[in-house]
């Protein structure tokens, strides 16, 4: 049917009886093989419809289609049969995207901040930028909309506008607070569809930041289908001095030997892996600390909600938090006043400490 997409016609049976034989199939698929003395292992994703007089073939392979897509949505390696409401999805999808082309042309998206903590003293390190998409009165999931907008083509003109204004923010924020730097997401479309170190380069120049104003985050899953195809673009970026964080790590496929070879300065652990420790469950999380610092690499584990997590992070050696714990993510508007109560609060803090060891030192 294309490049890598193949039908196959099963008769006298039905999707659900069919599933075994799909699945079955993965299995077989999924079996490495040799080539070019290389060990490769290959994944399908497979969708399955049924024949009815009252559809034509084109209906039948769509409804085909939408199943396989479903199926990659819910993470590869999987077999979907067809449901009815799934066309409800791609009506909606298809009004989202554009709906979403019109708020780029408007450059409706808004971007959120969440901020960064070092949980020894309450001092803020960083921000991570967030997209956010309201449409009418609804507020579309970031997920969501991010997926059309890699599937359409449209990440590369977000992006353009997440750098702009980013840098917009920190060349206001940084009058305030000097080395305030933030994390921006990229995307695999980024390095394959554009320019990317010059996009970034020109956003620091509109805005007269250095390099160490925005650090660029990948995910671990990004890294493993697409290594040789951004380490390029990767080092040329590190060779201008901006740092790379590896986000999600843990839930996707890194070796010891990937993270050696790749340009990371900072390891972000999932929150996955953080939600044990309200349990005493701390094996993932210590081992994964223990690579970072064997690496050299700077932590920050996300998705930090309780106090039971924050502790227990610290006693491992992570202190670099980012999470509800310490705050959502929020509009530049409520940051710049979020930032002003935690600068005070911090000062009267070190100023209590201050006053307590003056008083002791007296005795």
């Amino acid at each position: 049917m294309g490049g890598d997409e193949f039908a196959i016609l099963l008769e006298n049976t039905t999707p659900e009886a069919a599933q075994p034989f799909a699945e079955h199939l993965l299995k077989q698929i999924a079996e490495s093989f040799e080539y070019d003395n290389h060990k490769l292992t290959l994944r399908a994703s497979i969708g399955l419809a049924s024949l009815q007089y009252t559809l034509s073939k084109e209906d039948v392979i769509r409804n085909a289609d939408l199943a396989m897509y479903e199926a990659k949505r819910r993470g590869k390696n999987q077999v979907v049969v067809f449901k009815v409401n799934f066309l409800d999805i791609v009506s909606r999808r298809m009004q989202l995207e554009q709906a979403l082309r019109e708020a780029l042309n408007n450059q409706e998206l808004d971007i959120w901040f969440q901020p960064i903590l070092d949980a020894k003293n309450g001092r803020v390190i960083g921000l991570e930028a967030l997209s956010r998409w309201k449409l009418s009165n609804e507020q579309i999931p970031p997920d969501e909309f991010i997926s059309i907008a890699e599937t359409s083509g449209m990440i590369t003109k977000l992006g353009r506008q997440v750098f702009d204004k980013v840098g917009a923010a920190l060349q206001e924020l940084r009058v305030e607070y000097p080395d305030l730097q933030c994390n921006v997401n990229l995307s695999l479309r980024q390095f394959r569809d554009s320019d990317l170190t010059e996009d970034i380069l020109l956003c620091l120049a509109k805005y007269k930041l250095p390099p160490s104003a925005l650090h660029l985050e990948l995910t671990e899953s990004m890294i493993a289908e697409s290594e040789t195809e951004i380490l390029p673009t990767m080092q040329n970026l590190v060779s201008h001095g901006f740092k790379f964080h590896l986000d999600d790590f843990g839930t996707g496929y890194s070796s010891l030997e990937r993270l050696k070879n790749l340009p990371f300065d900072t390891l972000k652990i999932d929150r996955s892996f953080v939600v044990p420790l309200r349990q005493d469950d701390h094996v993932m999380v210590k081992n994964i600390i223990n690579i970072g610092h064997e690496l050299g690499m700077n932590l920050i584990a996300e998705g930090v909600e309780t106090e039971v997590e924050v502790k227990k992070l610290l006693q491992l050696g992570c202190h670099h938090i980012q999470g509800y714990y310490f705050a959502r993510p929020m509009p530049l508007e409520e940051l710049k006043v979020w930032l002003t109560e935690q600068t005070q609060a911090l000062a009267t803090n070190t100023q209590a400490k201050n006053s307590e060891l003056n008083r002791v030192a007296s005795k």
